[in-house]
């Protein structure tokens, strides 16, 4: 199975008091994109919420699983919310890798 993950890093041309060069951007989106690597799971955090959102609209009977990396603040607040409208509640567990 193919596994795409990405990261991104902006400039924030609100922010006058600090001058960011293209390296600094370069490197910051590098970062974040080891991070995503560093935590695993096969979705990255800005994609999660959505990934999740889908598993809740199944009509399928079957359980769906999906590894998830760090789980963001912003996943957190969907899975409160698909619980809260949709009545959809999650089983997480940590993932044990079989050696």
């Amino acid at each position: 199975t193919e596994i795409f993950v990405s990261a991104d890093a902006t400039f924030d041309s609100k922010n006058k008091e600090k001058q960011t060069i293209p390296e600094e951007i370069g490197a910051l989106g590098a970062k974040r994109l080891l991070d995503e690597v560093f935590y695993g799971g096969c979705v990255d955090s800005s994609f999660q919420s959505l990934v999740l959102f889908l598993m809740a609209l199944s009509t399928n009977q079957h359980v769906s699983q999906v590894k998830l990396g760090r789980v963001s603040n912003h996943t957190v607040g969907v899975l409160r919310l698909i619980k809260q409208i949709l009545g959809v509640q999650f089983k997480i567990s940590e993932y044990e890798e079989n050696i």
